[in-house]
């Protein structure tokens, strides 16, 4: 084994060739007198060290950890991979410390590749990773998102994500992501680790999602029903932000849960169902329980086209609504949505359906409809109110410059019984729900039925 080097190698390269090196020979600044073993090179250097590793095309084999305080760059040729034995971070980096991963190689990860050595401590640490692919072995993230700023690229992500507490800011820029096991973004307690002072001294915490080589990532979902990204940080909107800028080829399983934060997400869908029962859910669900104190999520579907529907072409019969919404929190959708194909044993679903189970607290799902809704199946309608267990929710929804239709009825929304929409205005319901009122809403506008608000835009009530 080589000897340490001695004195601080500020800016020096240390080349390593798992074929052509030399562990007893090697000297940093040679390309002639390479390590052989990226193991070795990184416990005779030291991480305390200012350097560059170069590693030569092959696989790098990493069995240990290492703690990062200052900055390491590691530059990456083609046809070299990265290969990580370790369960925990391979790299614990220090506050204010950064670890650079750049060139046209490949990570395998079995564990977490990066994280923060000391979360807690108000300066966040850095990583940046590009590179060509990264592939998953085992349990764990490419970069925890606890305390730190990062930036990954990469034209491909398999079975990897990002799964921390704390605040973060983050760029992904990726071509292809695809998981069957794996929780893509879970953020689960922006207030740990000192997520409000990183606030005061950072600004928003931030997670951007988007193509590497073109505008929107393609993200693929193997059956898993779980959630895949989602949110429960307990803080006001405006400090969490999720950029989806995506393309989605989804079977089964719950994906979105977007439980606290501000989300736009940017992108078509297709949400697969296999003939599995159970499987039959939504892909967007909001869930999860928030007292009225200002924390409920703001999402916004701003552009693309989300189709859902059982798989026919192979005799399916699972079938869902595209979107459950079971909490407060104000939801836009303004792109074009389409659910085909009738569950054989439930009969037609709606795309979106709103049927509050919060029962603590009091809020408002204020839900605005400013698209394209098409059921092509059945005899029910895009949108549907169903009766609640929270006799203290408010329902509020605004259908702006919409179209809403349906293969063999009247567009409605439903409540028990229906209310017509008549798409051609902006209309605004405003619902304390009651559960013991079982007449159902107005088939003609100009009445006001019981503890429902009705304003036709342009003329009034």
């Amino acid at each position: 084994v080589a000897a340490p080097a001695t004195g601080p190698l500020f800016n020096q390269t240390i080349y390593v060739d798992p074929f052509y090196g030399d562990d007893a020979t090697a000297i940093p600044d040679s390309q002639t007198l390479k390590y052989k073993n990226i193991d070795t090179a990184l416990s005779a250097l030291g991480a305390s060290f200012d350097y560059t590793i170069h590693l030569f095309p092959g696989n790098h084999i990493i069995n240990s950890a290492y703690a990062l305080t200052n900055e390491l760059k590691i530059y990456m040729e083609p046809f070299s991979k990265i290969v990580t034995n370790t369960a925990g971070p391979t790299f614990s980096i220090s506050p204010s410390a950064r670890l650079y991963v750049r060139g046209n190689g490949e990570i395998d990860c079995q564990g977490t590749f990066a994280a923060n050595s000391s979360p807690s401590d108000p300066i966040p640490a850095e990583c940046h990773i590009q590179v060509k692919a990264i592939n998953s072995s085992g349990a764990g993230s490419v970069i925890e998102p606890t305390s730190m700023i990062f930036t990954v690229e990469a034209d491909s992500i398999n079975d990897r994500g990002f799964q921390g507490s704390g605040w973060c800011k983050g760029n992904i820029k990726c071509d292809f992501w695809q998981t069957s096991s794996s929780k893509l973004i879970h953020l689960s307690d922006f207030t740990a680790e000192n997520g409000e002072t990183k606030f005061d001294n950072y600004g928003q915490q931030q997670i951007i999602v988007k193509g590497r080589n073109r505008e929107r990532c393609l993200i693929y979902n193997a059956i898993q029903a779980t959630d895949s990204i989602y949110t429960e940080l307990g803080v006001e909107p405006h400090k969490t932000y999720i950029e989806l800028n995506a393309d989605f080829d989804s079977t089964d399983g719950f994906f979105l849960n977007p439980g606290r934060g501000t989300w736009v997400f940017n992108g078509n869908l297709v949400h697969r169902k296999t003939d599995t029962a159970g499987n039959e859910v939504p892909w967007l669900w909001h869930t999860q329980q928030i007292l009225s104190d200002g924390t409920a999520p703001i999402f916004h579907h701003k552009s693309g086209t989300w189709i859902s529907g059982r798989n026919v072409l192979f005799g399916g019969s699972q079938n869902n609504e595209i979107v459950s919404l079971r909490s407060f929190g104000s939801f836009t959708f303004s792109g074009s949505y389409k659910n085909s194909g009738a569950n054989t044993g439930a009969g037609a679903w709606p795309i979106i359906q709103l049927s509050n189970q919060n029962t603590e607290g009091s809020g408002i799902t204020n839900l605005i409809l400013d698209g394209e809704f098409t059921n092509d199946a059945g005899s029910i309608s895009p949108i549907q109110i169903v009766d609640t267990t929270n006799p203290t929710h408010e329902y509020k929804l605004s259908v702006k410059n919409c179209i809403i239709t349906i293969k063999s009825v009247i567009p409605t929304i439903s409540s028990n019984v229906p209310m017509f929409i008549y798409v051609y205005h902006s209309l605004v319901m405003s619902q304390n729900y009651d559960p013991l009122i079982t007449d159902g809403m107005s088939e003609d506008r100009t009445m006001i039925d019981s503890n429902v608000e009705v304003i036709i835009e342009g003329y009034g009530v």
